[in-house]
């Protein structure tokens, strides 16, 4: 197990990531509309120079949501602001110049380059979501025409035992017990992920995001107890998530 000073030392979480298919999300539009011609099944087709425009209702931004049809733990979200065949259409509609993304239990805001290529914005170490609902506060360019999207990608986090059942079915019922009322029960099993290591680190995690006290409280002591990045990342965000909302 890594000392306590090893933990500190290390940085961030150890990035076990896969592009995730987004066939069949749906998406809803919360404000604004379609440009003619252009649809939501545009953010999803693997083409940049087939965007999906959109026209401000008013002075309201322009904001939709996606419902992937199931839980996701979201590792990053890529965005390709504007329309991708050329210059002249890139700049002929607006882009997305600063978007929020909010989900149960979180969001983040980040300003995106006015550049004609895909942009990365990290979802951090807790991001798990059905719904991620994309807000744009602010455009490059004149919106009179629509603001263009050119595609968007999720990158999940993968878990290693999501490709073993019969370990994914041993983990989920040890989670079961480590969120249960019996405490003995619980001691075992948070025995039990410290021996199995850092490979549990994953489902760990994932509890975190995902999940209410007592297996949110009781997964977090296990993943410090385990040790490594994956603990520290966790306790990192958890720490500026608080620290976020005693500013607000």
């Amino acid at each position: 197990m890594r000392s306590i000073r090893n933990i500190l030392a290390a940085l961030g979480l150890a990035a076990l990531a896969a592009p995730a298919a987004l066939a069949g999300t749906s998406v809803t539009l919360e404000s604004g509309h379609d440009a003619a011609g252009t649809d939501a099944d545009a953010l999803f087709d693997g083409r940049t120079v087939r965007p999906w425009i959109l026209t401000q209702d008013g002075d309201a931004p322009v904001a939709f949501s996606l419902d992937f049809g199931r839980e996701r733990w979201l590792a990053s979200v890529r965005i390709f602001p504007g329309h991708g065949m050329n210059p002249r259409t890139f700049a002929q509609y607006a882009r997305p110049a600063r978007v929020r993304l909010t989900w149960d239990g979180g969001e983040r805001v980040v300003e995106l380059a006015d550049k004609r290529e895909r942009q990365t914005i990290d979802m951090g170490s807790l991001a798990v979501a059905r719904t991620l609902t994309v807000t744009i506060e602010a455009v490059a360019g004149d919106p009179a025409d629509g603001v263009a999207i050119g595609e968007i990608e999720l990158v999940e986090r993968h878990d290693p035992a999501a490709g073993a059942p019969a370990l994914k079915e041993r983990i989920e019922r040890q989670l079961g017990l480590l969120g249960g009322a019996d405490d003995e029960r619980a001691d075992r099993a948070q025995a039990y992920f410290v021996r199995f290591g850092e490979q549990a680190a994953p489902s760990l995690a994932r509890a975190v995001a995902s999940s209410t006290s007592p297996l949110r409280e009781r997964a977090l002591a296990t993943l410090v107890a385990i040790g490594g990045d994956d603990a520290l990342a966790v306790v990192r965000e958890l720490v500026a998530r608080g620290g976020e909302e005693r500013e607000r």
